[in-house]
């Protein structure tokens, strides 16, 4: 029996004693240490630097000791810790779950030692050294990536924070102005025999009262400076700017200015046109 991957392999490096210590303290002891077993199994071919390899629900997790250069280690300090990578890949332990813990063990060994979870782990280096160099190139990639991703998340949180109270101003802005640029409204104040609502949405302005004002808040909108456009969509309760964000790995040419920038504001629009239906109701049995 083997377990599924699940998700992608995370990576992180401790580089000081102290967080050592506290990763083994809180993560790094829990679980069954499968090193011993790896051993037996791989041989030769398990690298040196591995100090442990442990299973925590649902994830696999694996302490490699950075292989330095010879140069670095000459001008290394006597006792300065070694960089420590912590990999972990999560696991669909869903088989596992339904049969109980039975064969848990040899399921983990299973993983581990099939060959591309091996060498992504770090327990082992593939045997071409050309390819061993495109890979470790490949990982320097995958870490830089991961990089990139935290700083666009962090950036992502920034935009969103600093766009709120514009973004606001700019909602109530196009609700009032659509608000007053219905012909519903002008209808009601020009013709006194539209004395309630059941009147107006019974008249000939009736029926598609909804789609009439989504158009109207879409006009607003694109009436907007492109800024004040992304700053309002920067307000969008779902993930349009993180979905946009992921979208653009890989893609080239790389957007360079706002102008390039296209973000949805689906539910935006949604929330105005249902708060200029509720200011038209208000108008109407004021």
């Amino acid at each position: 029996m083997t377990l599924q991957r699940a998700g992608e392999m995370h990576q992180f490096t401790i580089t000081d004693h102290y967080d050592l210590m506290n990763y083994l303290e809180t993560e790094g002891s829990v679980g069954t240490e499968l090193l011993p077993l790896l051993k037996c199994k791989l041989g030769s071919s398990l690298r040196s630097e591995v100090q442990s390899v442990r299973y925590r629900a649902p994830d696999l997790i694996v302490m490699v000791e950075k292989a330095l250069e010879p140069a670095e280690l000459r001008g290394e300090e006597l006792g300065t810790m070694r960089p420590v990578c912590i990999r972990t890949i999560s696991l669909d332990d869903s088989q596992l779950r339904v049969r109980g813990h039975f064969g848990l063990t040899e399921a983990l060994i299973n993983t581990c030692t099939e060959p591309d979870i091996a060498v992504e782990l770090g327990l082992m280096w593939l045997a071409d050294t050309e390819t061993a160099s495109l890979w470790k190139e490949v990982e320097s990639l995958k870490a830089e990536l991961d990089s990139a991703r935290e700083i666009n998340t962090l950036l992502i949180d920034l935009a969103k924070t600093l766009a709120e109270d514009k973004g606001a101003q700019l909602q109530e802005h196009i609700v009032e102005k659509a608000t007053s640029a219905m012909p519903h409204m002008t209808a009601l104040n020009s013709n006194p025999m539209y004395d309630d609502l059941a009147d107006l949405f019974r008249s000939s302005l009736g029926g598609s009262l909804e789609n009439d004002i989504r158009t109207e808040v879409i006009e607003r909108i694109n009436e907007l400076h492109i800024a004040d456009r992304l700053a309002l969509c920067l307000c969008e309760p779902d993930e349009v700017l993180e979905n946009w964000v992921d979208n653009q790995y890989g893609e080239f040419p790389t957007p360079t200015s706002c102008i390039d920038i296209q973000l949805s504001c689906d539910t935006l629009i949604d929330q105005m046109t249902r708060a200029v239906e509720r200011r038209i109701h208000e108008a109407i049995e004021a």
